[in-house]
């Protein structure tokens, strides 16, 4: 049992004209990394009476409602801890799961505290004294090579809800693993705010996983059918990946293109998508943009059939490597998301979102109460 007594108001340090600070953290299955990291992020800071933390509970299946019920109660019936619940997500999304827990809290300033994070004691008194003794920034974790160590924590970000606001949020076109976060202190610093650097160690620890496990309840790990690569030339390859539910996405990667974010970047301005169907000779993609590309099947391989003249034959290969397609895993969601930095950056992008006109948007339920859903529009 989590012992809220910590944080009564009996054993809080109270600071005239202190900032309200929202810590938020969303979660999906990670369950064994909140029961460990959640209350002694709240303990750690119970001298900074003026804050609020958020959990966003996004559909997890590992029983994680139930812990923090049995758990947490005290917190949320002392209104320290908001424990939010939305079942709509089939998959983890970052920036949708992020935006939708930031765009409910209620302080001044919000901070993202991945579910793996430790705060640090203290935090909360560091993260108000650098607001009050700067205007204009932001705290965001070092990617500094002396702070690699500590790279889990780069993700841990503060800044006035509003300025968060004005920019939108996190871009929900960046729906993966992967520069998400980058992407939202470029368009910060575009807005006027200057990024400040968490380099005190005693903030940054986190818990140690594997690439794995932070990608594990995405659509493309959970979903990719066969992934298939050709080779052009030693900086440019063709991938296709065909998933579970009859989709596809191609495209042409080259490497070392334009982006700084990562070796490759794709041809084209992205993805190419659509639908696929096969037969015991041919597999057919129907793109989305009304064009159809056949291949011969052949046991491991594709043969493109050319439709038009300047067309070649492309002979594709199904990769089933295990150490390869983890990999493919992992760099497919951060290439897919550096190509979205470098167009927000060629168009001078301050404010995402704005062909939804909203962000974050969803049904979700406020600490057990499943009678009355807050709508996020």
């Amino acid at each position: 049992m989590a012992n809220a007594e910590l944080c009564s108001m009996e054993n809080t340090v109270t600071i005239v004209n202190d900032y309200k600070i929202s810590f938020a953290t969303v979660c999906m299955n990670r369950l064994h990394h909140i029961r460990i990291t959640l209350p002694k992020n709240i303990e750690d800071n119970c001298n900074y009476y003026n804050s609020e933390y958020l959990l966003l509970d996004y559909n997890s299946t590992d029983g994680l409602e139930q812990w923090v019920n049995e758990n947490m109660k005290e917190y949320i019936l002392s209104g320290k801890l908001k424990f939010f619940r939305t079942t709509e997500p089939e998959y983890f999304n970052r920036s949708h799961s992020r935006n939708q827990i930031l765009r409910m809290a209620e302080g001044d300033i919000v901070c993202n505290v991945d579910a793996d994070n430790f705060t640090g004691e203290g935090f909360a008194d560091y993260i108000n004294k650098s607001f009050t003794n700067k205007e204009n920034i932001f705290l965001a974790g070092s990617y500094d090579a002396e702070f690699s160590e500590f790279k889990d924590s780069y993700g841990r970000f503060c800044a006035m809800k509003q300025d968060f606001m004005n920019v939108g949020g996190y871009d929900e076109e960046m729906e993966s693993y992967g520069h998400e976060d980058t992407d939202l202190y470029e368009r910060l610093a575009r807005l006027g705010r200057k990024e400040i650097n968490i380099k005190n160690t005693k903030f940054l620890h986190s818990i140690a996983h594997s690439d794995d496990e932070r990608i594990s309840n995405e659509f493309f790990r959970k979903n990719l059918e066969r992934f298939y690569l050709a080779y052009i030339s030693d900086k440019k390859k063709k991938v296709l990946f065909l998933y579970k539910n009859g989709t596809f996405e191609m495209g042409t990667l080259v490497e070392n293109y334009y982006s700084i974010h990562c070796p490759s970047s794709i041809e084209e301005q992205g993805w190419r998508k659509g639908t696929w169907v096969e037969d015991d000779e041919f597999l057919i993609l129907n793109l989305a943009i009304g064009e159809v590309q056949r291949f011969y099947t052949d046991n491991s391989r594709l043969n493109y059939i050319p439709t038009i003249k300047q067309d070649i034959s492309i002979l594709y290969t199904h990769i089933t490597n295990k150490t390869l397609l983890h990999n493919t895993t992992l760099s497919y969601s951060i290439i897919t998301n550096s190509n979205r930095i470098h167009l927000n950056e060629v168009n001078n992008k301050i404010k995402v979102n704005e062909t939804k006109n909203t962000f974050g948007e969803g049904l979700v339920y406020k600490n057990f109460d499943y009678t009355n859903a807050i709508s996020i529009k």
